[in-house]
């Protein structure tokens, strides 16, 4: 039994049991970040919550109930409008923090010599693949390549992340201005399959004077770069296992027409399993932190 003069201890009453303090002070901490204008606005829409909150609540004696529901309603807008802007200016600050885990590039020598070795499987596997179909192609007409993500050092793009091309990567890429192109997230079919994760097919467009779909934001410099007679491309995004982020873009191309896009699905899913062996290669490398804000990632046109 319990001593007289011995109390029970009240259980102490939790203020936020539900946790809705957390991300409303996250946002209130975003306040001091914004810009002049922003303040001025986010003040402007609490203080018409207030308001229309306000009236609704001493109005519900005297007004009809379509006016004080209606009240309620605008202060309900305008206080889901001043949270979402005050989440976009958290989302803005706090965007330099957030970052992608890149692989170092270049990978260290033993696994440029595995990477290669599977890159150049993959490629004789293309090439036998499509003479099932165009027996005289010649083998040096088919090409493959991988692109990872590295700062660029020197030059006019110096400090900046680009998808560039190792030189052990570069099977039949005997073209040399090719080897020195510098893509951003987002350009160029590589960098539209780095950048979404998916795969791509893509052709030269004749409709366009033989260069390509305007999809891919492809300079004119750039276009030079490439060789005259490419003709079609079919890019692999290398991701990481069950996820849809990309480490680096393997291409299979060629300086010969293939006319059926069928030819070229049927190719990527001869090789899409040893694809898969090199991205889960290149996932597992050493990897740096690089904060979205320095990708530079070019949106879709």
């Amino acid at each position: 039994m319990a001593n007289k003069g011995s109390k029970i201890p009240r259980k102490k009453f939790d203020v936020d049991r539900w946790g809705f303090f957390a991300p409303i002070q996250l946002l209130l901490s975003a306040f001091p970040l914004a810009t002049t204008g922003q303040r001025a606005a986010i003040l402007a829409m609490a203080l018409g919550a207030v308001m229309f909150v306000g009236l609704g609540l001493v109005g519900s004696v005297t007004l009809p109930a379509w006016a004080v529901v209606s009240m309620f309603a605008l202060g309900a807008v305008l206080i889901f409008a001043t949270a979402g802007m005050l989440l976009l200016v958290e989302r803005r600050v706090t965007a330099p923090f957030r970052c992608r885990q890149i692989p170092v590039f270049p990978p260290d020598p033993v696994v440029r010599t595995a990477i290669k070795a599977g890159l150049d499987e993959i490629r004789n596997d293309a090439a036998d693949y499509i003479r099932t179909t165009l027996p005289a192609i010649q083998d040096d007409k088919v090409r493959a390549n991988i692109f990872l993500l590295a700062q660029v050092q020197g030059g006019p793009a110096d400090g900046l992340w680009k998808l560039v091309m190792h030189d052990e990567f570069a099977i039949n890429m005997n073209h040399p201005p090719e080897r020195q192109l510098q893509l951003s997230v987002g350009q160029g079919a590589t960098g539209v399959a780095f950048r979404d994760g998916t795969f791509q097919l893509t052709r030269r467009q004749p409709s366009r004077k033989g260069q390509w779909d305007r999809k891919f934001q492809m300079t004119p410099e750039l276009e030079a770069q490439i060789h005259k007679d490419l003709k079609w491309i079919v890019s692999f995004p290398l991701l990481k296992p069950n996820t849809s982020e990309a480490v680096g873009v393997m291409n299979i191309d060629s300086l010969v027409d293939v006319v059926e896009d069928a030819i070229l699905y049927s190719v990527a899913s001869a090789v899409r399993s040893k694809v898969d062996v090199i991205a889960k290669t290149l996932s597992l490398q050493q990897s740096i932190c690089v904060g979205s804000d320095q990708l530079g990632v070019m949106e879709h046109v």
